[in-house]
């Protein structure tokens, strides 16, 4: 039978195999390469969940701006 403290150095040494063999798993399937900056803004996005303040105010912001000013037909057409 194995002394406490030799049994306890293996059960730690097991561990620490295990969480970095997850670790290294984890980081490799995280890993991405994005073509254009705009992709990489997109997933972010999809990662990332707005707080419901900054939501709001981002609201308000939009709301406060001016509507756009339409084209004139003549500048429409050229």
């Amino acid at each position: 039978m194995k002394p406490p403290s030799q049994q306890l150095r293996q059960q730690t040494t097991e561990q620490v195999t295990a969480e970095s063999t997850h670790a290294a798993t984890t980081q490799s399937e995280t890993v991405r390469e994005f073509a254009t900056p705009e992709e990489m803004i997109r997933h972010d996005l999809l990662q990332t969940k707005v707080p419901g303040a900054v939501g709001k105010r981002l609201e308000r912001t939009l709301a406060a701006e001016p509507a756009p000013v339409p084209k004139p037909w003549w500048k429409r057409l050229l």
